[in-house]
């Protein structure tokens, strides 16, 4: 339903950040609105089940010392002490910076049931693949939509390239399975091709885009 055309000003793709410092590292850079409660709660069940591992949250009302606290709190109350798990930062001014913060982030974490849309093509440009979460409605669907057109739901070549759940459950195993230090390699080795695959995936192909869309045009006025 979209296409994306990445920015010109965008980094060079970042080594696999736990290859060089031995802590797997989750991040998200979406919408603080999507972060729930609920999505906290699976996130903390994640960093519970991966000992030792990090999470890094980049959203604007970070910048806030209340909208930090708050966040802390939620953590907190699920069982993760913040402070020491999990990186809470504001936003970065330039896309270029924006951008070059996924050199920390070895896989991103998709909210629901808003999912992210903007967001996801960037993490995958840099060569972070997106966990999500499939459901019901376009707005939570739209993970699955992204990962599906660069063969990353499972239905590939490729069928251990999954990143898409089907429930809370299986996002969680998902996440888990991918941060296991014997996934590194392949995870390495998709980051590196990561961006050329997406390039020349439907996502990024603005012709065929354009083509499809003006047929459904037309035929809506024929």
């Amino acid at each position: 339903f979209l296409c994306y055309t990445p920015s010109h000003t965008a980094p060079e793709v970042a080594a696999l950040p736990s290859e060089i410092l031995g802590t797997f590292t989750f991040g998200t850079f979406n919408a603080l609105a999507k972060v729930t409660e609920g999505v906290v709660r699976v996130w903390c069940e994640i960093l519970r089940r991966t000992p030792g591992s990090r999470l890094v949250i980049k959203s604007k009302p970070f910048a806030c010392e209340d909208g930090r606290r708050r966040y802390e709190h939620l953590f907190q109350k699920h069982g993760i002490d913040a402070a020491d798990r999990v990186d809470l930062i504001p936003l970065v001014a330039s896309t270029e910076g924006h951008l070059a913060v996924y050199s920390h982030v070895d896989l991103a974490l998709d909210p629901w049931p808003y999912a992210g849309t903007t967001t996801t093509c960037e993490a995958m440009y840099m060569g972070v693949p997106t966990v999500t979460l499939r459901g019901r409605c376009h707005a939570q669907n739209v993970g699955h939509t992204l990962m599906k057109a660069v063969g990353l739901d499972g239905s590939g070549k490729c069928p251990s390239e999954n990143f898409v759940a089907s429930s809370e459950r299986e996002y969680a195993d998902l996440a888990v399975q991918w941060a296991q230090e014997s996934r590194r390699p392949e995870l390495s080795a998709l980051r590196a091709s990561l961006r050329d695959r997406m390039m020349a995936s439907p996502l990024c192909d603005a012709r065929s885009f354009l083509r499809n869309l003006e047929g459904v045009y037309a035929r809506w006025w024929g």
